[in-house]
């Protein structure tokens, strides 16, 4: 149970920091028709995002499958509380979490705004809520620092589900998605990063293009290649993963301001658990979606 309750929290942050954005000067267009895409928010200024998460997790053991499905709903504050050049310093609030999670054996939910729904097995949720930590972030999308994540679950000392490192890597995946230069419809820009998602080590290739601008927005696409790599979970020591996979998704980006507008994902990964000579089949298949919008 504790390595589902990791893959749940894993995911939620990796898809809840996908609502990367920038605000004030960062964008624009050039007198030669392209635009700049860059992360600049401005201090002061204040975000709203609402993800939602459909996932689905098929595994076969001994001849026999189960699929998990897990339903993820988190509304957060991003608030820009310094700037240094180009490094913005933010405070992340998660305002609210909502999970779902159901297979032959059991069904489990928790709403932190609904007491109906407090399974206490995802206790360590609502800890997380009306909390806050913080993370530096410069013009290109990279994650410079991370601070205070302990705080949202101050008592569980060394048995944190997600270490400060994992939540980096996933928070760069997310953050990690502008071009190093100005771009014209047609154009695309490539990147790569390694990242953990509770049970799995994946690399990603990430292939960006600039399809279309219109009225102030700038709709890009984004298709990556995934694969496996060792496992850093100490947890996970005897398990070794095989597992390849793509991702396709679409992102509308305000080119004034650099504000995520909105963006869908979807994620297909399968492959194999090799736990102890036992290999198992695993499919995982996500759907995500975010909406952004500023806060006057």
């Amino acid at each position: 149970m504790k390595k589902i309750i990791s893959l749940c929290l894993s995911a939620l942050f990796a898809t809840a920091m996908l609502s990367a954005c920038n605000d004030g000067g960062g964008g624009g267009t050039n007198s030669d028709g392209s635009i700049s895409l860059k992360f600049n928010f401005q201090k002061g200024s204040r975000y709203k995002y609402i993800m939602k998460n459909h996932q689905s997790i098929t595994q076969d053991i001994m001849g026999k499958s189960m699929t998990v499905g897990q339903d993820m709903d988190m509304e957060s504050t991003y608030q820009v509380a310094g700037a240094d050049g180009n490094n913005k310093k933010l405070t992340v609030t998660y305002d609210r979490i909502a999970m779902k999670s159901d297979n032959s054996a059991m069904k489990m939910a928790y709403d932190s705004d609904d007491s109906a729904h407090n399974d206490p097995m995802f206790k360590s949720l609502g800890n997380m809520v009306h909390k806050s930590f913080s993370m530096t972030v410069n013009d290109k999308g990279q994650i410079v620092a991370l601070e205070g994540f302990e705080n949202l679950m101050p008592n569980a000392g060394g048995n944190m589900p997600i270490s400060d490192s994992s939540l980096r890597s996933m928070m760069q995946q997310s953050f990690y998605i502008y071009p190093d230069k100005p771009v014209k419809p047609g154009d695309t820009w490539s990147n790569n990063y390694s990242t953990s998602l509770g049970f799995m080590d994946l690399n990603t290739d990430n292939t960006f293009k600039l399809v279309s601008v219109s009225n102030g927005i700038a709709h890009v696409e984004m298709n990556s290649k995934i694969s496996s790599r060792p496992s850093s979970n100490a947890d996970m020591k005897d398990v070794k993963m095989e597992l390849s996979g793509v991702q396709t998704g679409a992102i509308d980006i305000e080119i004034a301001t650099g504000l995520m507008m909105g963006s869908t994902l979807n994620q297909q990964i399968k492959g194999t658990m090799d736990m102890r000579e036992m290999k198992a089949p695993i499919q995982v298949n996500s759907d995500i979606s975010i909406v952004g919008a500023r806060e006057k």
